[in-house]
Formats: C-alpha cells, sequence, structure tokens
C-alpha cells in the first residue's frame, strides 16, 4: 500500500524539520504519476516547504519530471533538470543533487538505471540550502497536488553514490549514510519519520493506495525481526536435529560394538 494523492488537496508537510542544510541533497522514493497533477504541475516534494525548490511532474508534459533550484540573486535563472520518468506506472527513483556548484547537475536513477538529465536552465546566484521544511505531493499553499501516490520517501544531506541510489530505491531504509528521512508511506495514516530524526509529517486530505508494491523487508521494519527470529529458530532447530541424528549413530554403533 502507498499514500495516494488527489490532485487537488493532499499534501504530507513538516514547515520546520530540514532534510538538509547544506545545498547537498539526495532524494529517493517511489512513485506513480495518474496525471500530470494541479495546475498540470503535479509536486513530488517542495524544499523548503514552502519554498521555490521542488520536484515536479513537467508542465503538461507526460512521462517528464524536473527539478527546480531557487538560486537567489540569479533572477529567474534558477537551476532547471528535466528527466523521463514514465506516468501510470510505478518508477524508483533516486535523486542526487550537490547545488554548491553552479555547473554541477543532478545524479538521477529510475528503476535501477541512470538516466539523462536535461539541463534546461543553468542555474546563476547563490545555491539553496533547501532547509526549513518539507511538503510531499504539494506546495504548503496547497496549489499544486500531485495526482498519483507515493512511498518510501527517503531524504539525506549527502550525495548518495548511484549504487546506494539503487539500494534504497530496492531495500528502502537500508541506506543509513546522510539519511534524515524516512516516511513510508504504507496508508494514509503512516506520516512518522522511521529516520530516528523525528522528522515526522503532518497530513492533509490523504488516501491510501491499496494496489502499490510492497518492497523488501529491511532491519528495523516491523516483521523483519519476527522473520528473523523465525530464521534463527529454524537454524537452532536443524543444529538440534542434526545433534540428535549423530548421538543416535554414536549409540547404534556402541551397540554393534558390544554384540560383537
Amino acid at each position: 500500500m502507498a499514500i495516494d494523492f488527489d490532485g487537488a488537496a493532499s499534501k504530507l508537510e513538516n514547515t520546520t524539520y530540514s532534510i538538509t542544510t547544506s545545498g547537498i541533497l539526495s532524494l529517493v522514493f517511489w512513485s506513480l504519476a495518474d496525471g500530470v497533477g494541479e495546475a498540470s504541475e503535479g509536486r513530488i516534494i517542495t524544499l523548503p516547504e514552502g519554498g521555490s525548490s521542488f520536484l515536479r511532474h513537467r508542465n503538461a508534459t507526460a512521462n517528464t519530471l524536473e527539478f527546480l533550484a531557487d538560486f537567489t540573486g540569479g533572477g529567474s535563472a534558477d537551476g532547471n533538470f528535466r528527466f523521463t520518468a514514465n506516468d501510470n506506472v510505478w518508477n524508483k527513483i533516486g535523486f542526487s543533487y550537490n547545488a554548491t556548484a553552479t555547473t554541477n547537475v543532478p545524479v538521477v536513477v529510475v528503476n535501477g538505471v541512470t538516466v539523462t538529465v536535461t539541463v534546461v536552465t543553468t542555474p546563476v546566484g547563490t545555491s539553496p540550502t533547501f532547509s526549513g521544511g518539507y511538503c510531499v505531493g504539494n506546495n504548503t499553499a496547497v496549489s499544486r497536488t500531485w495526482d498519483g501516490a507515493i512511498q518510501y520517501m527517503q531524504g539525506f544531506n549527502v550525495a548518495l553514490t548511484v549504487g546506494e541510489m539503487i539500494q534504497a530505491c530496492n531495500r528502502p531504509g537500508s541506506v543509513s549514510r546522510g539519511r534524515t528521512l524516512f516516511l513510508r508511506m504504507q496508508d494514509a495514516t503512516d506520516v512518522k519519520d522511521y529516520s530516528g530524526n523525528a522528522g515526522h509529517a503532518t497530513a492533509t486530505t490523504l488516501g491510501t493506495r491499496n494496489s502499490a508494491p510492497s518492497a523488501p523487508l529491511w532491519p528495523g521494519r516491523a516483521g523483519w525481526q519476527g522473520q528473523k527470529a523465525a530464521g534463527a529458530a529454524t537454524a537452532a532447530g536443524t543444529v538440534f536435529a542434526s545433534r540428535v541424528i549423530q548421538s543416535a549413530r554414536r549409540s547404534s554403533q556402541g551397540r554393534v560394538l558390544s554384540a560383537a
């Protein structure tokens, strides 16, 4: 299951907690776009929650996402970076961007493959820090609602490697380096930050997408410890059975020798 965003009024928000404060940002998540979203620009996430840096569906363009980075002092010359992610299917997306230099370009992984990032606008001015809260599935004004579903939103204050992004996509919660946010987003009530950093979100008009795929279990997730314990019990049982068999064999050998 996943959180469903209705394209009109949904959002998942923390107005004060920062995923990063340095301008170095990585995001890993699963998303499904049913359409282009509110105002044809539905947002996956806005950073900060009331700011002008965001990852969104490209304006009325199918199968396209873009990240706009709000560089100050550059007028309208914000960084604009565009890449392909198909609509109407689930995508596992990793996004890594070091905005501390205007020449840097984000690295993006979609479904385990590094994709081409098109630089629409090269940024000018002072880089954003991305600090000051976050808003998943919208902006704080509730005017750019994502139309579709999102789950396993993970935020990092470091530039993840391609390998780390692929790992975090396939096993959400398994990459700890620089992790500052982990929203499992399994249903409309699951808004807790599982990173241990208390970046919990507040929900507005969320739904539950029952048809969402499930990720493999990761250490710390409910169920994993039970699975681990069951595995340990099975292993212990195997060892015990082996010892019983060995003991029986020794006893049988002893009886044969006595009879001789």
